[in-house]
């Protein structure tokens, strides 16, 4: 049995108080033999205070703390109370000789998870205790599995944001801002978007919100950037038609995911060809795309099936004329779906909001500020992210 003052050499320690010399031995003596073939350190204390001291050092190696009822200076039901305020982690064994029950509720409301009497019963004693070191190792295994997770999530997070990310663009003919911003927590998110450079006088803009959070939704837009890319070369042709481009990459996706149960993609994709000063976009179960130009917005109407949902969706194409200073604005529905019961900002609001805005050097962060302002209980409850595009 190890003395009161002592280096930590174990992973694992139990600490018994109790202010009589004599009990402390035989509660070493009983437990000794079944802590050493457990490779756990025993700790006494005779005095309250230098237990704490010693919890201050090595409370994340202590997951038993044995204690007297009776002693002096502070009582034992005290001692777990505060140790357990301070390391609810912890367990907590009470060990009395006297039927104080005022005493005894304080130690129980301590969180105490049992109370042995003087004198106790061996066996029993050592199978109480046996049965606390278990549930602790579980524990522990559990926070570094649930660690672990967190980590490789957290990992994937990281990279989904390296993969989303847009090249910067110095482009003579638009200014792009965007915000992404992943549901708080989860790392991962189910938002994609792509913007692409076709040549000097053409961007594409790609945005899709899978349903769900964390890893599954995020595999998704893995899945979507891939599509992505399979479908820039169709951007090259003369007659651009951003309908039939969705109808080939909903294809693609469908015979990706029909094994894949409760995936809705909604998508919008935009066209702006500044030679012909023309924008294009279609819409497949997406929030409104918006055109915000000298104070008044206009939002492309066009509507068409989430994505995935079966082959040989079509799609439609509306077109725009644009102008020097018009902004596009696109975003997902996390940014107007918010708060417990989820309600969205209608469709006449978000207009006369983006009229009213004066876009700065962050018109992704104004706008987003803007949305979310109006809402009386903004708390995001999904992926959000924005995009903005000026013509210069």
């Amino acid at each position: 049995m190890n003395p009161a003052l002592k280096t930590n050499n174990s992973a694992y320690q139990i600490l018994l108080i109790d202010d009589e010399q004599h009990i402390l031995n035989a509660l070493g003596r009983e437990i000794e033999f079944w802590a050493e073939d457990k490779s756990i350190e025993l700790c006494t204390f005779r005095f309250s205070i230098d237990a704490l001291k010693h919890l201050q050092t090595y409370h994340s190696s202590v997951f038993l703390v044995i204690s007297d009822l009776r002693m002096p200076l502070m009582k034992g039901s005290d001692l777990l109370s505060t140790i357990h305020s301070l390391y609810p982690d912890i367990s907590l064994f009470l060990l009395t000789a006297f039927s104080d029950m005022h005493e005894i509720q304080k130690a129980v409301s301590a969180s105490i998870q049992e109370l042995i009497t003087k004198p106790w019963e061996n066996a029993e004693m050592i199978d109480r205790i046996e049965r606390s070191f278990k549930k602790y190792k579980t524990q522990l295994d559990s926070r570094k599995n649930q660690q672990i997770i967190d980590f490789n999530i957290k990992q994937a997070g990281e990279f989904q944001k390296k993969l989303l990310s847009p090249q910067p663009m110095y482009s003579k003919t638009v200014s792009l801002d965007t915000i992404y911003k992943p549901l708080e927590g989860l790392h991962c998110g189910g938002d994609f978007y792509e913007i692409t450079e076709i040549d000097d006088e053409s961007q594409v803009i790609m945005l899709a919100d899978v349903s769900g959070h964390g890893v599954k939704p995020a595999f998704i837009t893995a899945m979507l950037k891939v599509l992505s890319s399979m479908a820039r070369p169709l951007f090259y042709k003369e007659d651009i038609d951003t309908g039939l481009i969705t109808e080939k990459i909903n294809n693609e996706l469908f015979s990706s995911l029909r094994k894949i149960q409760d995936v809705i993609v909604s998508f919008s994709l935009a066209y702006l060809d500044h030679r012909k000063n023309e924008l294009q976009v279609t819409n497949a179960g997406h929030p409104f795309c918006y055109l915000v130009r000298e104070g008044t917005t206009q939002a492309f109407e066009t509507h068409g099936i989430a994505l995935g949902f079966q082959p040989g969706s079509l799609y439609k194409s509306t077109k725009l004329s644009i102008q020097k200073g018009d902004n596009l604005i696109m975003f997902t529905d996390g940014l107007i779906e918010t708060g417990e019961k989820r309600k969205i900002v209608d469709q006449e609001n978000i207009m006369k909001i983006l009229s009213l805005l004066e876009f700065n050097k962050s018109p992704a962060q104004v706008i987003h500020d803007a949305l979310l302002n109006i809402q009386h209980d903004a708390i995001l409850r999904d992926d959000v992210t924005i995009i903005t595009l000026k013509k210069n």
